[in-house]
């Protein structure tokens, strides 16, 4: 009896450590299965944010995606949607940083003709100082994708913000 009680201990202890190095394979696999998730799901609730007009929770969504993830699938995206969030906030300095850092970092990105609006869009908020940096990148988005929505809205506010020439053939005097 006590041979089979001892027999049956082993196979207890056993069994219970084969159950503990599958809980734990079954834990690390959780565990990466986590990490690889979340990314998206850090972005997927900043956008979900941004679409459901929180601002506020779209752009710290945005942040802490970046903060963890600077280098990330979604960064490029991150930053653009920072800045729209912070565009409609009304914060445009942070705004123009968020559009800029696009501009550097991801030169070949589809949403450079947007970026290039929204940086010259910000920075025409920011103050008449930065009226002539605004025109050169409002000019840009002109002169680079003529056939954009971008260039259409980046040619109003050339016309809008641009003097007005005097007509042909007649002479302005001074006063």
């Amino acid at each position: 009896m006590q041979k089979l009680t001892g027999r049956l201990d082993e196979i207890d202890t056993s069994m219970n450590k084969r159950v503990n190095v599958i809980g734990q394979s079954i834990k690390k696999q959780q565990e990466e299965m986590e990490t690889a998730l979340l990314p998206s799901k850090l972005y997927n609730d900043a956008y979900n944010a941004y679409l459901g007009n929180n601002f506020d929770g779209a752009a710290a969504g945005f942040k802490g995606y970046l903060a963890k993830f600077p280098s990330g699938e979604m960064a490029e995206s991150s930053y653009f949607y920072l800045g729209e969030s912070l565009y409609l906030k009304e914060h445009w300095q942070d705004a123009a940083l968020a559009y800029a850092t696009v501009l550097e970092k991801f030169p070949k990105s589809v949403r450079i003709p947007a970026a290039r609006l929204k940086y010259a869009l910000a920075l025409l908020k920011l103050g008449d100082d930065k009226k002539p940096e605004a025109m050169k990148y409002l000019h840009s988005v002109a002169a680079d994708f003529p056939a954009s929505q971008e260039a259409k809205t980046a040619k109003d506010y050339i016309s809008r913000l641009s003097p007005p020439k005097p007509a042909a053939g007649k002479t302005v005097k001074a006063p």
